[in-house]
């Protein structure tokens, strides 16, 4: 409900300012329009009411719009301390404190309007995912981090003792996040093309045999984490029928992928299902400046990736140890 009321009191000022804008130029077109009038001796009143007509309208939605965001942004400060870790910010109390209290979705950053003012609204996804989320990042530098913190976020949303990880990391680039994750990975992370089609298979078998005991005996699978890094590029292109069954099955074998890969893959000519992979992921941009769009006006937003590096990484997988 906040974020709802959040968009649309954003949109009300957005949609004032342009009003105003507008007016101001349409009022300011009729007043010149006439040769004679230029040249009035009223010229310049006709031309400064014109402004404090726009400037008013602005002012005045723009301190509707402060009020009520300064009221939503205390909401979401005291929410934040109540949140379980998954869906909290990396400041909020509950990653302070090891806590086995898993959550529902995960936060995977904010998204905000620069020109409205400084309101930030968490964009958060239900767990397991139901969309494989798709890092896409100008770089590996840029893209570690935010796949290091989805992935952490999606461990304490799901704090089972036997919960699973597998890296497929071609690219190399998530070893800080593989030495901290320690105790949760079962299998060694994969850094060779040939391996990682034969650690896809393996986990392509191995959820489809998980949703088959969901169907026929009730049997709940423990949640897993896959992740693949350098995605539309290192892959191999005959493993991507696994990647595809394992997207289908993750429901039921409570599976959450998380790819990283550039934005410009296209330019490979990909396959027809590598592009079908791409349209159906979550694309979460991890470059500075990119837009996303709300459920409820369609309007773009700004959007900042949460991220996680370094001595931060290392604290949070302590923090999850300690709570397992």
């Amino acid at each position: 409900m906040i974020h709802e009321d959040a968009v649309r009191m954003t949109a009300a000022f957005t949609d004032a300012r342009a009003f105003a804008e507008d007016r101001h130029d349409a009022e300011m077109s009729a007043a010149v329009a006439d040769p004679a009038a230029r040249t009035s001796p009223t010229t310049d009143t006709v031309f400064a009411a014109i402004g404090h007509r726009r400037d008013e309208l602005v002012d005045r939605a723009r301190a509707d719009y402060q009020r009520d965001a300064a009221y939503l942004g205390a909401e979401l400060a005291v929410l934040d301390t109540e949140l379980p870790p998954a869906l909290a910010s990396w400041s909020a109390p509950s990653w302070q404190r090891p806590s086995r209290r898993g959550g529902p979705g995960i936060r995977l950053g904010v998204m905000f309007d620069g020109e409205a003012g400084p309101l930030d609204l968490p964009f958060c996804v239900p767990v397991p995912l139901r969309r494989p989320v798709w890092v896409d990042e100008e770089s590996p530098e840029s893209g570690s981090p935010v796949a290091s913190s989805v992935v952490m976020r999606l461990l304490a949303a799901q704090p089972e003792p036997d919960v699973t990880v597998d890296i497929v990391d071609i690219g190399r680039q998530l070893r800080p996040l593989g030495s901290a994750l320690g105790g949760y990975l079962r299998r060694p992370v994969v850094t060779d093309p040939t391996e990682a089609v034969d650690r896809l298979r393996q986990l392509a078998s191995a959820a489809d045999l998980a949703a088959l005991r969901l169907r026929s005996e009730g049997t709940v699978p423990p949640p897993g984490i896959i992740v693949i890094t350098n995605f539309g590029f290192a892959l191999p292109e005959s493993v991507l029928g696994e990647v595809a069954a394992l997207i289908n099955l993750a429901a039921e074998a409570r599976l959450s992928l998380v790819f990283t890969g550039e934005s410009n893959w296209q330019r490979l000519a990909p396959a027809p299902l590598l592009r079908e992979i791409s349209e159906v992921a979550l694309p979460v941009p991890a470059a500075a400046g990119a837009r996303i769009p709300d459920p409820w006006t369609r309007r773009l937003w700004e959007f900042r990736p949460d991220a996680l590096g370094g001595a931060q990484l290392d604290q949070v997988a302590r923090a999850l140890f300690a709570a397992r």
